[in-house]
């Protein structure tokens, strides 16, 4: 009752007491709908970008051959090219093979190794200031009948999906105005509507 009293004083006309709800409920769907556009274009970016990241961790692992007594790393060329298609966001990697650098970056931080050798695992994490999206897989070669664990991790940063992220915030700005201001007038008209057989009844009764 307190709180009603608050949000509905006696001295507040009927009208803002049927249209301040219908406001309020306009301007909560419209910050929802503003979130929710941002969130789940969030989500498909990152999704796109991890599955080229898998993509290019799984195709150099396959392109890794052995020796006798040592690994051969072969970076496929379509690895630039394929993370590069839909962005100029720069790409690092890094491949050890058990826990010692061998070839790429070495000042790339990666996780410890996974118990799950087949899937790559991502993470995101920053390296020299910029934000990084990356992916790390493992594989076993028998060199001299030995396992060897050989591990890859591709990064790539993720100035893209920034920028994604702010052309969606700035149209679903848009959106989330226009739907508010829409809502604001089927409000209005929709109390005006309810009220105008009263307010004739009222001026009959003087």
């Amino acid at each position: 009752e307190y709180i009603v009293k608050i949000f509905f004083p006696k001295s507040l006309s009927l009208r803002w007491r049927l249209l301040i709800p219908l406001v309020l409920c306009a301007i909560i769907v419209s910050i929802l709908l503003f979130f929710s556009m941002r969130h789940a274009t969030k989500q498909a970016v990152q999704a796109t970008q991890d599955a080229l990241l898998r993509t290019a961790v799984t195709s150099i692992l396959e392109e890794t051959r052995t020796s006798a007594n040592n690994v051969q790393i072969n970076l496929p060329y379509n690895i630039s090219t394929m993370l590069g298609a839909i962005s100029e966001d720069k790409v690092y990697y890094r491949v050890d093979l058990d826990g010692n650098f061998l070839t790429g970056y070495e000042d790339l931080n990666v996780l410890t190794t996974p118990q799950n050798q087949e899937n790559p695992y991502f993470n995101s994490s920053t390296y020299r200031g910029v934000q990084l999206r990356q992916a790390t897989a493992t594989q076993v070669f028998l060199i001299n009948g030995n396992e060897k664990k050989v591990r890859v991790t591709v990064a790539q940063t993720q100035l893209f999906q920034k920028t994604i992220l702010r052309e969606i915030s700035r149209n679903a700005t848009i959106i989330g105005v226009s739907f508010l201001g829409f809502a604001l007038f089927v409000a209005l008209f929709t109390t005006n509507s309810f009220l105008r057989p009263i307010n004739f009844l009222a001026d009959v009764v003087k």
